[in-house]
């Protein structure tokens, strides 16, 4: 870091200087230059120009041309400047009473003002572009990725290391040395020492004179003749290792030669000669700017006379060494080599940044017997690099996040995130995450991305520790994906709607660890480990999120995992935002959405994300109604479609919607249960949708309730005859063996009493299929095939294959006897004969041999 700010400072007011004497020169001397003007220009050119319309015409078509040349034009700043110039000198020139001014067609319109306003226009246009690119280029800079930028005075000081660097420069301006001062600023990688090195060097170029020269003294503080001359120079940029040493002393020299050019041709003669590249025009030159050098001197005394030069020099010389542990471990010693050696003079102060530990190894690699106090002989002052409080870092962290995350997440991590892990001393903190300001810098870079791409799918807290695991434990965060089937297990609650991931323990502790822990045995070490195990329980065991009670958008949900790891959505999977804003937060056309989803095939996760939801997660009535009955109508028989009747879990259904009606009403219809109840009938009436679902639903219901739910008894017989009707009347000729399932559902049941309480009885000689269905069925089937109904009939014996019999509950219930089968089956027209012959065949062979018989079926598929 050079003196670039000053000197961008210092240009501004040069320039300002210029145009503000410019613009007074004009206007001193304006008449003479209006003289000059009006002889070379005017009076040959601009007086012949008359006022018709043609000419108007043609003067409007120049200015209009102009314009739209410089309309979209790139150089904003060229364009401003030029027409603030134009107007500038409009303002001088229209108003004074030297000139006259022609006019055009039109007498209150003179041409100069067609120049001024084509200049106006131009300038408003190219303001606005050169604006709306600053604001644009700010929203870039606030959008993006955030840079990792060294801090380059007081200001940005962050870690509040500041005082310190002042002190280390006040301490530098007092020493007086008369060899070569090395100071080293230790730290590890991306701790932050070049920042620190320039807090030094910002406090040296600051130069409190009274604190090497005495504060009685009286001298100009911005006198440079006593401000440190500082030299930045970067080994890096040298090609080679042997080309350090030309570098550092060409580096050295030009800075010299503004100061002392005696000096700076000493320091190139010096290094030209102890690289025996001296030539003798080289000498020559040399020794004619100073006559004392035309004697030939030994090297040594050569060294001792610039040496003492250097300690005469009235500035203190800076050299600034930074990122020493980026070099090869060849071109470390050579630096060492040169501040130990080749420019160890006096008035001279090393400051080289460097990670202590990368130094060492690189002397070792190159020298196996060099002693590990090597470096002591170089560096008179190692200074580590000031520890920086938790508090700091935590401010850091929110101060890059908080442009990021919205409101809610802000205070959460403010509130819960940094009080859990930073001030509160709990044994599961994950402070030592951060151990520098580039880790922070580069995980608010890898969060940011993440964070664009899925933040309103997934919980903030789930997502920043997930996150935290990848960029710290990348190879944990990706055994966590790749070896989930083995390290996560489902939980044991025995609806799959609760079925959230555990992690496995270890077996090796037990309680204390996780299996995953122990894959990484070889990979991190315990203190790793432990760091790896409070991620890991705040995000499963913990399952912590901003809102405490929602668990939906955790990486513990199965239909959540992998999107924590992805970072998209799934072709297979709906988006979570996407079904919160249309179903719960502005559910204007419900239908639409879940057709949609539909239409992509994504039933099934539709379905699974419905029943998970509980009643305090449906914020209205209107949204309740709307989606139990999108569920019902449109969701649920895609669902029995492809994946059966069997697979939909009534138990969660019912739970939600039938077991806990009293806090529906309360919560939802303001404790008006007749609302409910009519919401109940109108779902019932659902049957030309979802007549299979309605039906088994309304069996489940009359079995667990019987007669006191808020909807009647008798309702739910009415919707199941509904659905029996529907599924004869629409399946054609032949009835659906799901369809025979639902009739036979369709039951009546007496009431026992058991432990002083009513309940539905089980007991096969307490229900009996409803007669009502029974009549519907009869008047349906006239012209069905009853294939499938009449293999219904038929038992298999499970103890011996082959052996097969007749469900005589079922015929008495249905027909009285079998006599009454005989005779329906006879009747039935769309039943193949061969069908008929064999069951009436089987039925009288049954009858012979109860309870079961030997029979070879042909034309009834009953494996």
């Amino acid at each position: 870091m050079k003196d670039n700010d000053n000197k961008e400072e210092n240009n501004q007011y040069i320039k300002i200087l210029t145009y503000i004497i410019t613009v007074s020169i004009l206007v001193i001397f304006r008449y003479g230059i209006y003289d000059i003007l009006d002889a070379v220009v005017v009076k040959p050119m601009l007086s012949k120009v008359t006022s018709d319309l043609f000419t108007s015409f043609c003067g409007v078509i120049v200015f209009s041309i102009i314009t739209v040349h410089f309309w979209n034009n790139k150089d904003h700043r060229g364009i401003i400047k030029y027409t603030l110039c134009s107007l500038l000198i409009y303002l001088i020139i229209r108003f004074d009473s030297y000139w006259s001014y022609t006019s055009t067609y039109s007498p209150t319109l003179k041409y100069i003002e067609l120049f001024a306003f084509t200049s106006l226009i131009l300038l408003m246009r190219h303001y606005y572009l050169k604006r709306s690119e600053r604001l644009r280029s700010d929203n870039t800079a606030k959008d993006g990725f955030i840079e990792d930028n060294v801090i380059i005075d007081a200001a940005g000081d962050s870690y509040e290391r500041n005082q310190v660097a002042e002190q280390i420069a006040k301490q530098i301006m007092l020493t007086a040395n008369t060899k070569a001062f090395a100071v080293g600023i230790t730290g590890c990688y991306g701790s932050g020492k070049s920042s620190f090195v320039n807090l030094i060097c910002n406090s040296l170029k600051k130069n409190k004179v009274e604190d090497h020269i005495g504060p009685s003294t009286y001298i100009n503080q911005n006198n440079d003749e006593f401000k440190p001359l500082i030299v930045f120079f970067n080994p890096w940029d040298a090609n080679t290792a042997v080309d350090i040493h030309k570098y550092f002393f060409d580096e050295l020299s030009i800075n010299l030669a503004k100061e002392n050019k005696t000096l700076s041709s000493s320091l190139y003669n010096y290094y030209r000669r102890l690289n025996n590249k001296d030539t003798m025009f080289g000498n020559l030159l040399n020794n004619l700017r100073d006559a004392t050098l035309f004697f030939e001197r030994d090297l040594n005394d050569e060294k001792t006379r610039i040496n003492e030069m250097m300690v005469s020099f009235p500035r203190k010389i800076i050299v600034v060494i930074d990122d020493l542990d980026r070099l090869h471990n060849e071109e470390v010693l050579e630096v060492l080599r040169l501040i130990r050696n080749t420019a160890n003079f006096g008035n001279v102060t090393y400051i080289v940044a460097y990670d202590r530990q990368y130094i060492e190894s690189a002397i070792q690699t190159i020298n196996h017997n060099t002693s590990v106090n090597y470096l002591d002989k170089i560096f008179q002052l190692e200074i580590p690099l000031p520890k920086t409080e938790n508090y700091l870092v935590t401010d850091a962290l929110i101060e890059n996040l908080k442009s990021i995350i919205k409101e809610d997440e802000l205070k959460y991590l403010k509130d819960n995130f940094i009080h859990l892990n930073f001030e509160s001393g709990y044994e599961e903190s994950i402070s030592q995450l951060f151990n520098t300001h580039r880790d922070i810098i580069r995980f608010v870079n890898s969060f940011k991305l993440t964070y664009a791409l899925i933040s309103n799918e997934v919980d903030f807290a789930q997502l920043l520790y997930s996150q935290l695991l990848k960029f710290k434990f990348p190879i944990a965060y990706d055994l966590l994906y790749e070896k989930r089937n083995e390290v996560l297990v489902s939980s044991d609650n025995a609806f799959s709607y609760k079925q959230d991931f555990e992690l496995v323990k270890s077996e090796k502790d037990g309680d204390n660890a996780y299996l995953l822990i122990d894959l990484l045995d070889k990979n991190y070490n315990q203190a790793d480990k432990k760091l790896i195990k409070s991620l890991l329980h705040y995000l499963f065991e913990l399952n912590l999120t901003v809102d405490s009670k929602d668990k939906i958008k955790t990486i513990k949900n199965p239909a959540m995992f992998d999107l924590f790891f992805t970072n998209r959505i799934s072709s297979i999977a709906i988006s979570e935002h996407t079904f919160r804003e249309q179903m719960l937060i502005n559910p204007t056309d419900v239908d639409a959405y879940v057709k949609a989803q539909l239409n992509k095939s994504l039933f099934k996760p539709l379905y699974s994300r419905i029943m998970k939801m509980e009643i305090i997660d449906f914020k209205s009535k209107e949204i309740y109604e709307n989606i139990t009955s999108s569920l019902v109508r449109l969701i649920v028989p895609e669902f029995i479609k492809k994946d059966g009747l069997k697979s939909f879990n009534f138990e969660r259904y019912i739970l939600i919607h039938f077991d806990n009606s009293k806090q529906i009403i309360q919560n939802l219809y303001e404790g008006n249960s007749e609302g409910y109840a009519i919401h109940l009938k109108h779902l019932f009436e659902q049957h030309n949708s979802s007549y299979l679902f309605l039906s088994e639903l309304a069996r489940r219901i009359i079995i667990r309730y019987g007669d006191k739910h808020f909807i009647s008894e008798r309702k739910l017989y009415d919707a199941q005859f509904e659905c029996l009707v529907e599924g004869l009347q629409r399946n054609g000729k032949i009835i659906p063996p799901d369809v025979v399932r639902m009739f036979w559902g369709i039951m009546s049941y007496d009431i026992e009493v058991i432990k002083g309480q009513e309940r539905i009885s089980a007991r096969d000689d307490k229900w009996r299929i409803h007669k009502e269905a029974i009549e519907i069925f009869k008047h349906n089937t006239n012209e069905k095939d009853l294939r499938h109904f009449l293999q219904s009939l038929i038992t298999t014996n499970i103890y011996n294959e082959g052996d097969y019999g007749l469900s005589e509950k079922l015929i008495e219930d249905v027909f009285g006897d079998f006599d009454q089968l005989k005779t329906f089956v006879q009747m039935s027209k769309f039943t193949s004969d061969d069908l008929k012959s064999e069951f009436l065949d089987f039925v009288e062979k049954y009858n012979d041999n109860k309870p079961y018989v030997k029979y070879s079926f042909k034309f009834f598929n009953l494996s």
